[in-house]
């Protein structure tokens, strides 16, 4: 039996951790899984108590680049896999991927896979930071055996991007059906709304998925939302920013911030129109919870979501979507057009992202 790490950096709850807690789940009866990771959280609570698979905490791994720490996880890492003796390390994260790199360049015998679930530079915003970032991928690319991309775009980034890229694949993000529920916030708030269509996300309050642009757009046009009411699932740094501006400019008509709520993904069915809105994107495990239960998208035109949402069943922006552009869009969207994109959306899931899918094309790989 082949002995498999999955390496990722954070084991909070994410799209990347999501991808990696499905291989292991689905594939433990075929390989020897090793989950290396950092903290005490998503990934490692839902492992520990299985005996199948054996997760190992890094005291020193984290996010942040630090000399120090970088230099004593490598060591803790060194030890650990000298004892394993992986066939395959793949990694999901652009710290545990550059680490792995560097053991393959101290010809450690094993495959190195490295599924991209983003590119490091997109999360700077320092020209000189995302120039780095860049070289040190690109002269390093050439140290991974299998590239793994989720979408055909970011395939494109990469090899744009100039990676000696020796075997890729791409493998789309996959999810089980999800049985539906009902839950009281969402279902008092469709209620106080019942004369007006909903739009609704999850997505954490950050930079990336720019909920102030959303806000000073609904500020700014309050007649264009007399019939429309926003529902953001999620919480983050920008929670405490969002909900001043809401209150202090008189929005809650408009747009309601829940806050974190556990299987958002089992509520969607609140909805009428999916939204997201983000700077940049890989390929949203959100959109996809939307796609399986037949909602008309609303995102922008980021990372691989075009090869999700096309006129057939929502509606794209341009990433640097303007006022005038948001609002026609909106508009766009009747109870005609959104009843006619649901199946559409439906056909999109079952053709290109589901769990079954996904697993069968990483066992492939394995093999």
């Amino acid at each position: 039996m082949k002995k498999i790490v999955e390496f990722i950096t954070l084991s909070e709850i994410g799209g990347a951790q999501i991808v990696l807690q499905k291989i292991i789940e689905n594939l433990k009866s075929n390989y020897k899984f090793y989950l290396i990771t950092s903290g005490e959280d998503f990934l490692v609570d839902f492992f520990k108590d299985i005996p199948e698979v054996e997760v190992i905490v890094l005291k020193n791994l984290q996010r942040k680049i630090s000399i120090k720490k970088d230099f004593l996880c490598f060591i803790e890492l060194y030890k650990i896999l000298r004892d394993i003796k992986p066939d395959i390390v793949h990694a999901h994260s652009s710290k545990a991927g550059f680490l792995i790199r560097l053991f393959k360049f101290m010809n450690f015998d094993f495959e190195v896979f490295f599924t991209v679930h983003g590119f490091i530079s997109s999360t700077y915003s320092s020209k000189t930071a995302i120039l780095l970032m860049d070289f040190i991928e690109k002269i390093t690319s050439s140290l991974v055996d299998h590239f793994i991309f989720v979408s055909e775009n970011d395939s494109m980034v990469a090899l744009d991007k100039g990676w000696k890229i020796k075997d890729y694949k791409v493998i789309y993000n996959g999810i089980e059906e999800v049985r539906q529920e009902n839950n009281r916030v969402l279902s008092k708030l469709v209620e106080e709304n019942n004369n007006k269509m909903i739009f609704g996300t999850v997505a954490r309050l950050s930079k990336q998925k720019n909920p102030l642009k959303l806000l000073n757009l609904i500020n700014n046009n309050p007649e264009e939302f007399n019939d429309k009411f926003f529902i953001w699932i999620g919480s983050g740094n920008l929670e405490d920013e969002c909900r001043e501006f809401v209150e202090e400019n008189n929005l809650e008509r408009n747009i309601n911030f829940t806050g974190k709520i556990m299987d958002a993904n089992k509520y969607v069915k609140y909805f009428d129109v999916f939204y997201l809105l983000s700077s940049w994107e890989c390929l949203p495990i959100s959109i996809i919870e939307a796609l399986q239960q037949g909602l008309p998208i609303l995102a922008t035109d980021v990372g691989g979501v075009s090869e999700m949402v096309t006129e057939l069943n929502g509606i794209l922006l341009t990433k640097n979507y303007n006022e005038k552009e948001f609002l026609e869009s909106i508009n766009a969207l009747s109870y005609e057009t959104i009843n006619n994109m649901s199946n559409n959306s439906v056909r999109i899931y079952k053709e290109n992202f589901t769990l079954k899918k996904m697993i069968q094309k990483y066992n492939n790989i394995f093999r």
